[in-house]
């Protein structure tokens, strides 16, 4: 019994450290307050290929079970100023389907959205995986290098 009164302090005692925290971090200068972003654009889908070298440690080895490997987009993805892109990128044929996927950020570049679902239509294309980025900055030329994992050898479920 007193183990839970202790648990239960414990607990509200942390819940209230974090409505405390939350409230300075969003302060009276409406950091927090929700602001108005235009629909992300999607681009046209490109193919992810391997890192460099990553194809050569690969030959000559066979594995047993299931194997997730990295592709990265060819180019960095560089948003418009202040605003944000939706980049889908495929896994290559024979490398499974996506399970996950990411970004490589500048300075001011965020990650907006990871999803199966194209964020326009909700529709779960084939080896495709969506990545979004939003420059917060404004700073000119700064953009991710977009990346997918693809798995093969296991079952993945829409």
């Amino acid at each position: 019994m007193v183990r839970r009164v202790i648990g239960i302090a414990a607990g509200a005692a942390l819940l209230a450290g974090g409505v405390l925290a939350g409230m300075s971090l969003a302060g009276p200068d409406d950091i927090g307050e929700p602001r108005e972003v235009a629909a992300p654009a999607v681009l046209e889908p490109v193919t992810g290929v391997p890192a460099r070298g990553a194809e050569r440690a690969a030959r000559g080895k066979r594995r047993k079970g299931p194997t997730i490997d990295f592709f990265y987009s060819r180019r960095p993805l560089v948003p418009p100023d202040n605003g944000s892109l939706v980049q889908p990128i495929k896994c290559p044929r024979n490398a499974g389907n996506p399970i996950g996927g990411g970004a490589r950020t500048a300075q001011g570049i965020t990650l907006a959205y990871l999803s199966r679902a194209n964020p326009q239509t909700a529709a779960t294309p084939p080896r495709t995986y969506f990545v979004g980025i939003e420059d917060l900055r404004g700073e000119p030329g700064a953009g991710a290098l977009i990346e997918v994992q693809c798995a093969k050898g296991m079952r993945v479920k829409n």
